[in-house]
C-alpha cells in the first residue's frame, strides 16, 4: 500500500559517523563562541580560552571534511590536531584551574546565599 523510500546515498550511509561528528564539531564552534562572549561580559575580559576552543573546533571541521574526500591526507591532519589538542591543553592548564576554581566558588557563594536566606527564622512583628 505504503512503499517507504530509501534511496540514501551511499557517501551519506558510508560516512555517517564522520558526518555527525561534524555537526557536532561545528555546533560546539559556534557554541564556544557563544560562551566566550557570555563569559566576557559576565566576568570582565573573559577567558582566552574559549577563544581557543573555538579556533581547536574551527580547525576540526574542515578536517573531518578532508577525511572524507581525501582519507590518509584527513588522517595525517587529524593527528596533528591531536597534537595540537594536546599542546594547547598543556599551554592552558593553570588558566582552566584558575577558573574553574572561580566558577566553584562563585557557585558555593550563591548556594551559601540561597541557604542562609531561605533557612533563616522570620521573626513575626508583634
Amino acid at each position: 500500500m505504503f512503499q517507504e523510500n530509501n534511496d540514501v546515498s551511499p557517501v551519506f550511509e558510508k560516512y555517517k559517523v564522520i558526518i555527525s561528528i561534524f555537526i557536532v564539531v561545528i555546533t560546539n564552534h559556534v557554541g564556544s563562541v557563544i560562551l566566550g562572549e557570555i563569559f566576557r561580559i559576565w566576568i570582565g575580559n573573559g577567558i582566552r580560552i574559549s577563544g581557543v576552543i573555538s579556533l581547536l573546533f574551527g580547525f576540526l571541521a574542515p578536517i573531518l571534511l578532508l577525511l572524507i574526500l581525501l582519507p590518509i591526507f584527513g588522517w595525517v591532519l587529524l593527528g596533528f590536531w591531536f597534537l595540537l589538542l594536546a599542546k594547547v591543553a598543556w599551554d592552558y592548564k593553570q588558566q582552566c584551574h584558575h577558573f574553574l576554581g572561580q566558577l566553584l566558588v562563585r557557585a558555593l557563594h550563591a548556594f551559601d546565599r540561597l541557604m542562609n536566606h531561605t533557612s533563616a527564622p522570620q521573626e513575626l512583628p508583634i
